[in-house]
């Protein structure tokens, strides 16, 4: 018997002895039986079990066989790699794998971003609106920064490009090359005539041996000199004499734990050399043409090794993992070598530092990805540039929508924050500083490794209210408090009230029926429901309701739509893969109760409401399939066999994924309106809707990535999809015939 409604699936018998399940190409996405029970009341469902014989399986390849939609994808991996200003101090650029951003230095915005074939090592900018821009793969680019155009494009003829320097009085390049050596780079000094004739000459010789590094940190390269270092040496290598001069460090071999060994060198007007050692002790040779021996300078402020710059002036401007600014007088002024201004509290770490040509800003790159302008005449923030911030550490809850603003995303920001993200723009529009703690202490920059700290572990919002989590992160002690934040304007939050809690809290939802009305489920397994209440006109919140079933472990729950609540339990001993969807009925003044449970032989990874004007359909994925149920009817409505499928969250469609692509489904018979095919496994992904385009960002182990496509063109796709109501069991029977 061939079964494609849902109103003869309601008329069969609920012993179903032999099932045909149809496919679609690729997703397998049909309208049909599903293979686990069907919804039944509470009371009447008890013991079906899915026939493990007769199953008679078919592919389907269907008409309009799976089409991966258009889309504009922005990736951002989260870090800054590169930094320069121009000469004139009106633009900063910045590169972040394979894309330039240009910034205006005075307001922060970003004007344009320029898109490379290859990851982008180094930029130069030796005239006012020239940027050089350096390639992976050893293009040599030229670019016009007033007219957005490329002037000239070079090959280097090197394949494994590292790094690039070029002496702005000379006008000598020198290039950072791979070699087969492993950690020893080779370097090439190279030429370029009118003719576009290039020449390239190996630098150094027999009495100079290149040390083995494991991050281009450890090498610099100015127009006269080479330096590197390894463990406890510094070693340079004079371009003109090829004098080679070595410094050792011979200090103690351990400081507050860590261990000496130099860590980054950098060369400053064509003689001047910086080298910082791993636990935070900066020295700097004024002119190391004439002596390696001992430091002009040395300053000691920072617990890890800073990144430092030089000024024209002469003046050591450092940062580092505490997030502040140090700056130093230049050597021979009244103050030495003391710290002579800071710049504190900048929010995260400080993982790279810039100077402008004339030595009057700076850029710092932190570790969140939040690039802040420095005015160093007055030591105070200039401007801060537009940049998409990514979290340190792990991520403690997934990306989530907000319905005051639903074009943007709410995610983990830096510790103890949480940000609003416009997909469209791949920009950080707000922050809300949850946690009122200190920057948590960084004992280990790449990859970040923080001492404990206190975190935002779920996040819920409606359009008055924001409720927070907290809890300590990195040991046992235990600390759990709950916020709630009143909503002044649309980018404006204010603490409202504050309450400890017992044990720490795994998700939060809003409701959306009420924007005073909120649920929690902790690691107790308890769905707690908070309201809020006014006791001499002072507004509290309080947990009204706590219910659990049956002592067992919440592994899921979806976002709470027309007052209801869907959660996924987890049988423990021997049924270990046996798992229970309840779904719990919310409304306002009356008790939670639970409304309709499921039992599943196989495991239960996620569920999730579909998106309007579908809100009722419940859908819910296995280790083996994904099923659709109807929560008015009590009917399934089809079934998909594509194992560990995950949701995601979205405004006009549902939205499900896997380690291989995003696929946009249609509800109602369950077949698919488009995919976006995947290059990175992904954690959570949220779809918004702003105006003409629909959104989805998605969030992984690297970054971000989002996908922007016309509200048009999905509109087509799924018309044709759905022409004349066919659906693929319909096409099935006609074969059959």
């Amino acid at each position: 018997m061939f079964v494609h409604d849902a109103q003869q699936l309601s008329q069969l018998p609920w012993r179903v002895e032999s099932t045909v399940v149809a496919r679609t190409h690729r997703s397998g996405f049909a309208s049909g039986v599903p293979s686990l029970h069907a919804f039944v009341p509470r009371r009447c469902w008890r013991g079906f079990s899915k026939a493990r014989s007769g199953w008679c399986k078919m592919t389907i390849i269907s008409e309009n066989s799976s089409q991966v939609l258009a889309t504009t994808r922005q990736n951002d991996n989260g870090t800054v790699d590169c930094v320069v200003i121009t000469p004139d101090n009106k633009c900063v650029c910045l590169s972040s794998g394979k894309k330039v951003a240009i910034h205006n230095a005075q307001t922060g915005r970003k004007e344009y971003i320029l898109s490379e074939a290859s990851k982008v090592v180094t930029l130069c900018c030796n005239d006012t609106m020239r940027l050089i821009i350096y390639l992976s793969n050893g293009m040599r680019i030229e670019h016009d920064l007033s007219t957005n155009t490329a002037l000239e494009c070079r090959d280097l003829q090197e394949q494994h490009l590292l790094a690039a320097f070029e002496d702005k009085e000379s006008r000598v390049i020198f290039i950072v090359c791979d070699s087969e050596e492993l950690c020893v780079p080779i370097i090439k000094k190279v030429t370029m005539n009118v003719g576009r004739e290039i020449t390239k000459q190996l630098v150094g010789n027999e009495s100079f041996k290149m040390p083995k590094i494991h991050s281009l940190k450890q090498l610099t390269l100015s127009g006269q000199f080479m330096a590197a270092c390894e463990d406890l040496f510094v070693r340079t290598y004079l371009f003109e004499s090829g004098i080679t001069r070595a410094y050792k460090f011979t200090g103690k071999e351990e400081f507050n734990g860590v261990r000496s060994c130099f860590i980054s060198v950098r060369a400053f007007h064509s003689v001047s050399l910086i080298a910082v050692l791993s636990f935070g002790r900066v020295l700097v040779w004024d002119n190391v043409i004439r002596q390696l021996r001992t430091p002009t300078q040395c300053v000691h402020w920072h617990r890890l090794a800073p990144s430092v710059i030089l000024t024209p002036q002469g003046a050591i401007i450092s940062g580092g993992v505490e997030g502040v600014i140090v700056k130093y007088a230049a050597h021979g002024s009244r103050t030495g070598s003391t710290a002579d201004s800071f710049l504190s509290r900048l929010g995260a770490a400080i993982s790279h530092l810039e100077i402008s040509e004339d030595g009057s800003l700076l850029v710092a790159a932190l570790l969140d990805n939040t690039v802040v302008m420095v005015l160093l005449s007055t030591m105070a923030v200039y401007s801060r540039l537009e940049t998409l911030q990514r979290p340190i550490g792990t991520r403690r809850f997934a990306l989530t929508v907000d319905p005051l603003m639903p074009h943007l995303v709410v995610h983990n920001g830096r510790p103890g924050c949480i940000q609003w993200i416009n997909p469209c723009t791949m920009l950080t529009t707000a922050m809300l500083d949850v946690v009122s703690q200190n920057l948590p202490e960084v004992i280990q920059p790449q990859p970040p490794i923080l001492a404990p700290h206190i975190d935002v572990s779920a996040v819920a919002l409606s359009e008055t209210t924001i409720m927070t989590a907290e809890q300590r992160v990195g040991d046992e002690i235990e600390m759990h408090v709950v916020k709630f934040w009143r909503r002044n304007t649309a980018d404006l939050s204010s603490l409202e009230f504050s309450i400890p809690y017992e044990s720490g809290i795994r998700f939060a939802r809003s409701s959306d029926t009420s924007n005073y009305t909120f649920a929690s489920i902790d690691t107790a397994n308890k769905v707690v429901i908070w309201e809020r209440y006014v006791d001499e006109e002072y507004s509290r919140w309080a947990p009204t309701q706590c219910i659990g079933w049956k002592g067992l472990r919440i592994t899921a729950a979806t976002q709470i739509c027309d007052g209801g609540l869907a959660t996924i339990h987890e049988w423990n001993g021997k049924c270990s893969r046996r798992s229970t969807l309840v779904v719990w009925r919310l409304t306002s003044g009356q008790r939670i109760r639970e409304e309709v449970f499921h039992d599943s032989t196989n495991k239960l990874s996620t569920v999730e409401w579909c998106a309007p004007p579908r809100q009722h359909i419940l859908i819910a994925c296995s280790t083996t399939e994904a099923l659709a149920f109807d929560t008015h009817t009590l009917v399934f409505k089809w079934c998909a066999l594509h194992a560990n499928l995950m949701l995601g969250i979205c405004t006009n469609s549902s939205i499900a994924y896997d380690d291989a692509e995003v696929i946009v489904l249609d509800e109602e018979i369950g077949v698919e309106k488009y995919t976006v095919e995947l290059h990175d496994k992904v954690t959570s992904i949220v779809g918004t809707n702003a105006g003409e385009f629909s959104s989805f960002l998605l969030a992984n182990s690297e970054g971000y990535v989002s996908f922007t496509c016309d509200n048009d063109e999905t509109l087509e796709r799924s018309e044709g999809r759905q022409k004349g109501g066919r659906t693929p069991f319909a096409r099935l029977m006609d074969r059959t015939r």
